[in-house]
């Protein structure tokens, strides 16, 4: 027999087995450990093979099978290969050899034929990581073409409802609604609440919520309220106790959503208790802000109600990033100061200026915005409401009338009466009479 390395190992351990066995049987029997006879083992080694051989043959005669003997060495294969090769015709004979042969090798990770369908758990979880990735692409393509608050909870009705399809679905409802007029969104809201995938999303809203990330969390409350959701609902109460829980891990656009959203909350526990903890955080996080647009946000973060001592320190921090001031950072400041309802001077004079040089780069309702601020915090800056309405003058052909009147009705709660500005409009309004309603008559006059 021509057989490997592993075989022949294997038919030695066997022997030797059989030989330590009979040994040990004699002494278990209390016999004595004779000298074996050179003779008499000549003739149990000669019955051992002969035994050996006719019980290898009969085994593998009665099955049918073959006996093959494996390695995994490529250099033993190589081996056996050669020697197999170089001994084809001398083995023809004994069909045994022949059919092992003939095998061919096992290779690990490959399908046989004939095997049936193979199995790689490998390729079978990569089989349903596509479908799932395939199945959530597919949710958010439908999404972002969602109109209305019912196609959106139409779509979250077919899927599977997980925290972050949830609070894509409150986002995306609120966004659908905020361009709407609002007799319709009166209308929508309805609808809305109605629905029954509106309970369902609030429901696993409250199951999900521990599992939700920061931004998550202050986007769903957020759009929660702003859908004219009750603050006293069990779902609204459940997101605030879970933003009060994980606070301090709140980044600034996490804290910015949120400030927003308890602007137009009524004062209760809940809400009481986060802002009063956005306001240490944000006192807190002072000295570590190195960006003019983080300083911006923690300061709208802490409202109108702040402590005028943590307001001071803001002032003092962002009187000494001026250097870093840009001009939308001057103008975002503006608005910024009148959300903390702050009157700085001084900050609001640098601002100021950097608007001033760079007028003919600020858009509509950038300036509008900065008029408003000025207004509401009664800022007054002869200088730059005059290079305002300079810019407006000479400016005068690309603004529509609607644009000019609503100038010059901040212009005159500011009390400025620009001479040159009223007297171009009033040749404009006097060609174009027809296209104004009465609510811009009543503005003008």
């Amino acid at each position: 027999m021509n057989i490997c390395t592993t075989g022949n190992q294997l038919l030695r351990n066997f022997r030797f087995c059989l030989n330590n066995s009979h040994l040990q049987s004699s002494s278990f029997r209390g016999l004595k450990k004779a000298p074996i006879n050179p003779s008499t083992y000549k003739i149990v080694q000669q019955n051992l093979d002969s035994t050996t051989s006719y019980l290898f043959n009969r085994c593998t005669a009665g099955l049918g099978a073959t006996a093959r003997f494996y390695s995994l060495d490529k250099e033993q294969a190589q081996d056996s290969k050669s020697v197999s090769g170089e001994q084809t015709s001398s083995n023809t004979d004994n069909p045994i050899l022949s059919e092992t042969q003939s095998t061919p090798q096992l290779s690990y990770g490959q399908p046989q034929k004939g095997a049936g369908r193979y199995l790689d758990p490998l390729a079978e979880d990569a089989e349903s990581y596509s479908q799932g990735e395939r199945q959530r692409e597919q949710f958010y393509d439908h999404l972002k073409n969602c109109n209305s608050p019912c196609d959106v909870l139409d779509l979250a009705g077919n899927y599977t409802l997980t925290w972050r399809r949830v609070s894509n679905c409150f986002t995306k409802i609120w966004e659908t609604t905020k361009k709407m007029s609002d007799d319709q969104k009166h209308y929508e809201r309805k609808l809305m609440f109605e629905h029954p995938v509106f309970e369902q999303l609030c429901q696993q809203a409250m199951k999900d919520a521990q599992k939700m990330r920061n931004d998550d969390l202050a986007y769903s409350l957020m759009a929660l309220v702003k859908l004219g959701v009750s603050q006293r609902s069990r779902v609204v109460q459940t997101l605030m106790r879970v933003i009060q829980e994980h606070l301090n891990d709140f980044d600034e656009k996490s804290l910015s959503v949120l400030a927003n959203c308890l602007n137009d909350m009524d004062s209760d526990k809940n809400a009481d208790a986060l802002k009063a903890g956005l306001r240490l955080l944000v006192e807190t996080r002072i000295p570590k802000i190195k960006n003019v647009v983080a300083l911006q946000t923690m300061m709208r973060c802490i409202g109108k109600d702040a402590p005028v001592s943590l307001k001071r320190k803001l002032e003092h921090k962002a009187l000494s990033m001026l250097s870093q001031f840009s001009l939308p950072n001057s103008q975002y400041m503006f608005t910024t100061l009148a959300a903390m309802d702050f009157n700085s001077s001084t900050l609001l004079d640098a601002c100021s200026s950097k608007i001033i040089e760079n007028i003919h780069g600020i858009p509509f309702w950038r300036l509008i915005y900065v008029l408003q601020s000025s207004r509401d915090l009664q800022y007054r800056n002869a200088a730059l409401f005059s290079a305002i309405a300079e810019y407006v003058l000479s400016t005068l052909d690309m603004w529509s009338n609607k644009q000019i009147v609503l100038f010059l009705g901040l212009f005159g709660d500011l009390g400025l009466r620009h001479a040159g500005l009223m007297d171009a409009f009033a040749e404009k309004v006097t060609e174009t009479s027809e296209s104004l309603t009465l609510r811009d008559v009543i503005n003008i006059l």
